[in-house]
C-alpha cells in the first residue's frame, strides 16, 4: 500500500524502496520444480480425505473431485512417477489391510489436506494457505509430519487453493520421514503394525476414539448393554485398540456382577444392563479440575482467531479476559510511549498467547482498566513490534506501522470516528520521526496533500484534489517561510490560472 501511494504521490526513488521492502518482507513463491524425483519401486501414497471434522470453509469441500485434488494428483505423477497413487478412505484397520496386501508395497505415504483456502484482509492483502499432513511407513518404522505454507500475493491465473497445495506437497518432500519412505528398497516381511496403521490413516483412530467416548457416556448413565455396543464397534474398526479392550472387558465383568447380584429380579431402579452410578467426589473434583483447564485452553484458541480477524473495533470482553500481564520494556519505545500519551496515566500490558506459546498480540491497558488503549503487533515475526492500533471507546482511531524494519514508525494513519473510514495518512519515509506527506481524506476520498519538499521538517507545497482525483489547486512556499509564495489553479488537470504572489522569491515560472 506504501509503495502504491508512493508511486502515485511521492519520489519514485521512495516508492521503488517502498516495493523492494514489501518483496522483502514476503517475497513472491518461486517457480514449481518440473523434475521427477527419484523413488524405489513399490513406492504406494495414499490420498486421503480431509478430517471430517476440519472447518468447512478451509478445506475443499469438492474432494475427491475439484481443482486441488487433481493438482495434488498431477504434482504427485510429476514428481514422483515411480509411485502408485490413489484415493483411499479406509473405514477400518482391516480394511485397511487388505488393500495393502494386493500390493505388498515397499513402503506407503498418506497425504490428507488440512487446510487450503484463500483470503484476503486489509492487513495482509490476498494469501492463500495449505496445510498437508504427510505419514510415512517404511523399513519397519513410521511417522507423521505436518507442512504448511502461506503463499502472500497468489498469482492471479491459477487456482491459489491448488497452488499453495502444491507448494506444501514440495515441503513434505523435503521432510526426513517422506524421503526414506521414498528410498526405502526392502519389503515389508507382514502387515504394518497396528501403531503404523493408525498413523497412516489418521480417521480409522478417531472413528475407533468416537466410539470408546461414546461408550465411555452410557457407563456414566449407567447403560452398561449400550456401552458394550460402542466397545464392540471401536475393536471392529480398530481391533488393536487397548482401551477399547480395557473398557469392553470390564464393562462385561460389571454387567455380569450386576446381574448376578439381582437374585429377585430387576427393580424399577435397577433393570437388566444398567446400573446407577455415583461419581466419588475425589473424581468429580477431578473432572471439574479437567473441564476448567480445557475451557480455559479453547477460550484461548477462540480469543487468537478473533484477534487474528478483528481490526477495526477492539477484542470482545470475552477475548481481553484471556490475556495474561507482560512486562512492559522500555519506556521510549513506540508502544509504552504511544499508549502512555492516550492513557494520561499509568500504564499496564498484558498479552495474547497462540496455542503453540508465541504471542500474537500485546495490549497496553490504563493501570486497572478493562478496555484497552493500544495494541501492538510484530506482523513479520522478527522479534520487534512493527504495528500499533489505538483505540478510543473501543474503536480505531489511529495506527502506526513499520514497513522499514528499524523499529521506528513510518507509516501514520488517523481514522473517523467509525474506525473505517480514513481520515488522514502521514508518510515519514527516511523514518527522522517527522512527516514527508500528509493526505487528508474526506467521505473515502483524496481531498488535500501536503508535501516537505526539501527534508526541513515543514510542509511547503500543498494541493486540493477535486471529486475525479484531480489537482484544483496548488499552493507553494518556495523560501520557507511559511507563507504561500506560488498559487497554481487547474481544471481537468489542466493548468487554468497561476498566481504569483511573492515575485522576489518567484524567479522563474514554466
Amino acid at each position: 500500500l506504501k509503495a502504491d501511494l508512493l508511486a502515485q504521490l511521492g519520489p519514485p526513488a521512495a516508492a521503488a524502496a517502498a516495493g523492494e521492502r514489501a518483496d522483502a518482507l514476503a517475497p513472491r513463491p518461486p517457480a514449481l520444480p518440473q523434475t521427477p524425483l527419484e523413488a524405489s519401486p513399490g513406492l504406494v501414497i495414499a490420498l486421503l480425505p480431509p478430517a471430517p471434522d476440519a472447518a468447512a470453509s478451509q478445506v475443499p469441500a469438492d474432494w475427491p473431485d475439484g481443482p486441488v485434488a487433481d493438482a495434488l494428483e498431477a504434482r504427485l505423477r510429476r514428481r514422483i512417477p515411480a509411485a502408485s497413487v490413489r484415493q483411499w478412505a479406509p473405514e477400518s484397520a482391516p480394511d485397511a489391510l487388505a488393500l495393502l496386501a494386493e500390493r505388498r508395497p515397499r513402503a506407503v505415504v498418506s497425504l490428507r489436506i488440512e487446510r487450503a483456502y484463500c483470503g484476503d484482509t486489509i492487513k495482509d492483502g490476498p494469501f492463500a494457505v495449505a496445510e498437508l499432513r504427510a505419514a510415512a511407513a517404511a523399513d519397519g518404522s513410521w511417522g507423521q509430519e505436518t507442512a504448511r505454507v502461506v503463499v502472500t500475493g497468489p498469482d492471479p491465473d491459477v487456482d491459489c487453493r491448488a497452488d499453495a497445495v502444491a507448494r506444501a506437497l514440495e515441503l513434505a518432500l523435503s521432510q526426513a520421514r517422506v524421503r526414506a519412505a521414498l528410498a526405502a528398497n526392502t519389503r515389508a516381511p507382514g502387515p504394518p503394525a497396528a501403531e503404523a496403521l493408525r498413523t497412516l490413516f489418521p480417521a480409522i483412530a478417531q472413528r475407533a476414539d468416537e466410539a470408546v467416548a461414546a461408550g465411555t457416556r452410557q457407563l456414566a448413565l449407567g447403560q452398561l448393554d449400550r456401552a458394550i455396543e460402542h466397545f464392540e464397534r471401536a475393536l471392529e474398526i480398530d481391533p488393536a485398540h487397548r482401551r477399547a479392550r480395557r473398557d469392553l472387558d470390564e464393562t462385561r465383568a460389571a454387567l455380569a456382577l450386576s446381574r448376578a447380584l439381582s437374585h429377585a429380579g430387576p427393580s424399577p431402579a435397577h433393570t437388566a444392563g444398567s446400573l446407577d452410578p455415583q461419581l466419588p467426589a475425589a473424581a468429580a473434583r477431578a473432572a471439574e479440575s479437567q473441564l476448567a483447564a480445557e475451557q480455559r485452553r479453547r477460550n484461548e484458541l477462540l480469543a487468537a482467531l478473533a484477534v487474528l480477524d478483528a481490526d477495526v473495533e477492539a477484542p470482545a470482553p470475552e477475548t481481553l479476559a484471556v490475556l495474561r500481564p507482560v512486562a512492559l520494556g522500555p519506556a521510549d519505545a513506540p508502544g509504552p510511549r504511544l499508549a502512555q500519551s492516550r492513557a494520561e496515566g499509568a500504564i499496564e500490558a498484558r498479552a495474547l498467547y497462540a496455542p503453540d506459546g508465541l504471542v500474537l498480540a500485546r495490549y497496553y491497558f490504563p493501570r486497572g482498566a478493562s478496555e484497552p488503549v493500544l495494541q501492538e503487533e510484530d506482523n513479520d515475526r522478527d522479534g520487534r513490534p512493527d504495528r500499533w492500533v489505538a483505540y478510543a471507546g473501543q474503536v480505531r482511531r489511529e495506527v502506526w506501522e513499520d514497513g522499514n524494519g528499524n523499529g521506528t514508525p513510518d507509516l501514520h494513519l488517523v481514522f473517523e470516528p467509525d474506525g473505517a473510514s480514513l481520515l488522514r495518512l502521514e508518510v515519514d519515509a527516511n523514518g527522522d520521526g517527522r512527516s514527508e506527506q500528509a493526505l487528508h481524506y474526506a467521505a473515502g476520498r483524496l481531498r488535500n496533500q501536503s508535501t516537505d519538499t526539501n527534508g526541513d521538517g515543514r510542509y511547503d507545497r500543498f494541493q486540493r484534489f477535486d471529486g475525479e482525483g484531480s489537482v484544483e489547486l496548488r499552493e507553494e512556499d518556495l523560501n520557507g517561510d511559511g507563507e504561500i509564495d506560488l498559487r497554481t489553479a487547474f481544471r481537468e488537470g489542466r493548468m487554468v490560472r497561476r498566481e504569483i504572489v511573492n515575485p522576489s522569491v518567484v524567479t522563474e515560472v514554466n
